[in-house]
């Protein structure tokens, strides 16, 4: 019973060992222990308990084997010995009886079996390398929700420059953009995830390509050459706008112009502040001019350019000969997912959103609908706020009463409960109307304004422009709506990312004063991600421990039917081999005589001493001297015996 115990309860503490870090970190355990170590503990004391169990039941087996009223081999004796010394003679058993007994067989191929147990138990427990998560410190994200920088240097009413590190942004964003676009990350491990979405304040591009809106016409114009005056070929292209371009034969033309579309602007409402004009950023009109390297007049097509090519946005405006793009950088809320990989930082934009509101001077102003509680929605609902159940984003209008210098909710929905009261600042999206109006009048005057001109006679002339950046569009002349839209989505990247690295920590007193004390202004809280560190991480291969267990249950299941084999053999009773008015050993006094067929002798050798051979059956072989084993072993396979009550008590009689 007590190696029962010890082989279950050494297989179940493998279990017990290896569970908990599936799939986890190899633990670090004091005194240098290894899990292989304790599982190597822990096989020994199963193997070792298995191998006592099934030697001594083997051994058992040896006396029901020959207690059989069925004649047997004396060889048998010596095969059933050996089985229950190790697995080399269990499996010299296995092969000699044929299947005869199934009890010793299962005995013999355990304990051959048990020879796997070791090789088996150290293949359990795999290490990999794996990614674990860090639970105290969290990795962090830049983001913001408020930007409030401006230039020092005021070149109009409610317009300063901007500055040096946001001109330097917007011009790397033309310029080297990847770097200018690049976000920096606290990621310790290098190897973060950032599972929730994020949002925050930044600038998003849009572009369309308006070249059907092209107006290609032809005028003449008088050029004198050498006192001679002829009339020459001259092209202009137009948009609706106004802007245009001309080339003319053998004069300096110009390529390319760009400059703002002011188009009427309409005030959000009658309430909005008279200042919404200066805030409202201005569309910027991109426009390739046509012209010809052969002279002749039209200037519509150039000679390698396919029909095709003509009408895809896809082709480059010098093929076609000319081409327009409208497009427009505007402030907008961004949401991203990210990770970052060997140091990498990967974002993956989610949506963006330009539902503002806006507030005293013209600030805009959104609200993250999920982020508030549900008391806060109700109660902005309660101040007129058309908040629904799927509304993600809320345009906020709030303004600064002068006389309190509180925030507080527009008069239109009569409050005076302050707006900072309802709306934490973690929920609320704001540009400041400064910063805005300094970024438009610089993307106005220094960025897309400029032309393109040349001297020549072809498209290949050598052109100069006073912009690099314009220049930068134009590039020699490879110019397509592709590549303006892109350059247009790297300046919006780049000053995305200086504004979530480079934005306000509190809000400014003087723009921002609530009532309510107590609540914390800190708008530019950083996303929160997991920390990810390469580690060494154990899977438990559990299919492993098949064999172990099946022989842990194979050997009680042997031992129990064993037990059982031996007391029936015990109580057999066997009338041929009675003599009158006697009892073996153990018969019972009333109901009958009975015959002990096997004791519990197991192992031991005494039974072979004071119940060895019959004295015919010694007397049939000369042992008067130290027969070798090879002669003895010769003698056993030819005699067969079995164990039964003779004349001088149990012995090994005969068997014809």
């Amino acid at each position: 019973m007590t190696f029962l115990i010890l082989m279950f309860g050494a297989f179940a503490a493998i279990v017990a060992v290896i569970a908990p870090y599936q799939h986890r970190r190899l633990p670090s355990w004091p005194y240098s222990i290894t899990i292989n170590a304790l599982i190597a503990v822990f096989t020994v004391i199963l193997r070792g308990s298995i191998l006592f169990i099934a030697t001594k039941t083997l051994s058992q087996q040896k006396w029901i084997w020959f207690g059989s009223p069925k004649a047997r081999p004396l060889i048998d004796l010596s095969r059933f010995d050996n089985a229950s010394r190790g697995p080399w003679g269990s499996f010299l058993l296995v092969l000699s009886l044929h299947g005869r007994s199934l009890l010793a067989t299962l005995g013999a191929l355990i304990t051959v079996l048990t020879i796997a147990i070791d090789p088996f138990a150290q293949q359990v427990v795999h290490y990999y390398s794996c990614s674990q998560a860090f639970t105290d410190v969290n990795a962090t994200m830049p983001r913001t929700g408020l930007f409030q920088e401006a230039g020092s240097i005021q070149l109009r009413v409610n317009a300063n420059t901007v500055t040096p590190g946001l001109a330097s942004a917007i011009n790397a964003g033309v310029f080297s953009a990847e770097a200018a676009m690049r976000i920096t990350s606290d990621c310790p491990s290098g190897n973060c995830q950032f599972p929730e979405p994020y949002h925050t304040l930044g600038y998003c591009s849009n572009c369309s390509d308006i070249s059907d809106q092209v107006k290609v016409t032809n005028f003449d114009v008088p050029y004198t050459f050498l006192n001679e005056t002829s009339i020459i070929q001259a092209l202009n292209t137009s948009l609706p706008s106004g802007y245009n371009t001309q080339y003319v034969t053998f004069e300096n033309a110009t390529y390319l112009v760009t400059g703002v579309l002011d188009p009427s602007v309409i005030e959000p409402g009658t309430n909005a502040p008279s200042p919404f004009a200066l805030t409202h950023e201005k569309d910027f009109q991109i426009l390739y001019g046509a012209y010809t390297d052969d002279n002749v007049n039209s200037g519509m097509s150039h000679p390698t350019c396919s029909e095709a090519e003509k009408h895809d946005a896809q082709t480059e405006w010098g093929c076609r000969g000319y081409g327009a793009a409208q497009c427009s950088l505007v402030p907008c809320i961004r949401t991203y997912k990210a990770a970052v990989s060997n140091g990498t930082v990967s974002e993956t934009l989610m949506s963006t959103s330009r539902d503002w509101g806006y507030s005293y001077r013209v600030s805009k102003a959104s609200v993250h609908v999920p982020c508030l509680s549900a008391q806060q929605k109700s109660a902005l609902k309660d101040q007129g706020y058309p908040i629904t159940d799927s509304m993600i984003w809320l345009p906020y209008d709030h303004n600064i009463d002068p006389s309190t210098g509180l925030w507080e909710l527009n008069a239109t929905y009569g409050t005076n409960q302050s707006a900072t009261d309802i709306v934490p600042p973690k929920c609320l999206y704001e540009f400041f109307f400064l910063s805005m109006t300094s970024i438009n009048e610089y993307l106005q005057s220094q960025i897309f304004n400029g032309t393109v001109t040349a001297y020549g006679s072809d498209g290949r002339a050598a052109f100069t422009s006073t912009n690099p950046v314009v220049a930068a569009i134009y590039n020699g002349g490879n110019i397509s709506f592709p590549h303006v839209e892109s350059l247009f989505e790297n300046i919006s990247l780049a000053m995305t990312s200086y504004i979530r690295q480079n934005s306000n920590g509190t809000y400014l007193g003087r723009y921002f004063q609530v009532s309510n004390t107590s609540v914390s202004f800190e708008p530019n809280f950083l996303a929160q991600g997991v920390i990810f560190q390469q580690d060494t991480c154990v899977e438990v291969r559990w299919p492993w421990l098949i064999l172990p267990g099946t022989l842990a249950v194979l050997t009680a299941l042997f031992l129990c039917a064993t037990i059982i084999e031996t007391s029936l053999a015990r109580a057999r009773p066997d009338s041929s081999s009675l003599k009158d008015g006697s009892a073996a050993e153990g018969g019972s006094q009333g109901g009958g005589p009975t015959h002990r067929r096997a004791a519990v002798w197991k192992e031991s050798l005494l039974p072979l001493l004071y119940h060895g051979l019959d004295e015919k059956v010694r007397e049939e072989h000369d042992t008067s001297g130290l027969t070798p084993i090879d002669e003895l072993e010769k003698w056993a396979r030819a005699l067969n015996v079995r164990m039964d009550n003779g004349e001088k008590g149990w012995k090994f009689v005969k068997v014809d």
